[in-house]
Formats: structure tokens, sequence, C-alpha cells
């Protein structure tokens, strides 16, 4: 099965796509590569967006919105900041249980994604 990402920036699709991938065994594939941050909001965006859906990823779409301002604003004032370039390879270090485990945030994307696998593959 392949299941589309699309993300702010290459850095977040390639974060995910390495928790992911220690659980499932789908092929993730990044959409939209060339738009990023604002762009995805554009007009511009939703009709490519709708373009590749059909063409490439049949189903229904789900979105999660903003966890790159969360991180953001949790280490505002910590030493060490949220960087976006260090995602790929912090993800890589995680490990997917102990992170639905300890995040709700995560661990309802997770309950959703698997719902929606299931109707694709029961489809």
């Amino acid at each position: 099965m392949k299941i589309g990402l699309i993300g702010e920036d290459p850095y977040d699709t390639d974060s995910i796509k390495n928790l992911l991938t220690q659980k499932y065994p789908y092929r993730f594939i990044p959409i939209l590569k060339n738009l990023r941050g604002t762009q995805l909001d554009s007009p511009k965006a939703g009709k490519l967006l709708k373009i590749e859906l059909k063409t490439n990823f049949p189903g229904n779409p789900m979105f999660k919105r903003e966890p790159k301002e969360y991180l953001k604003t949790q280490t505002r004032k910590s030493r060490r900041k949220f960087d976006v370039f260090e995602n790929p390879s912090i993800f890589k270090k995680l490990r997917i249980e102990k992170v639905i485990k300890n995040c709700p945030y995560f661990k309802n994307f997770i309950i959703t994604f698997e719902q929606k696998v299931a109707k694709v593959d029961n489809f």
C-alpha cells in the first residue's frame, strides 16, 4: 500500500517516514515536494493535491496540522530549542511504541491512521 506524506519541509516528511516505517510495512511517499510552508495553504496546492490524490492515492486523506508550532512553543525557553534540520536523525533514533505510549497527540494520530488503513485494506 502507498501512503502519501505532505509536510511543510522535506525534513518533516522524512522524519515522520522514519518513525512510521518502524511499525508499518507500507510505502510512505512524499507528495507536493516542491511546495513549502505557507504555499501548502494556497489554492494552487489544493488543486495539485486533488490531482495527485486522484492519480496516485485513492481513498480518504488524513491531515494533522501544526505539530512543528507546538514543538517550537514547548522548547522556546529551553536551552536546546526545536530545530527542523535535526528532525530526520532524531526520528530515526525514536522508538515508535515509546512515542505512542508517551505522546497522546501521536497516539490519537496512530489510532486514526490504523482505522483508515483498515478501511482501505478491507475495501
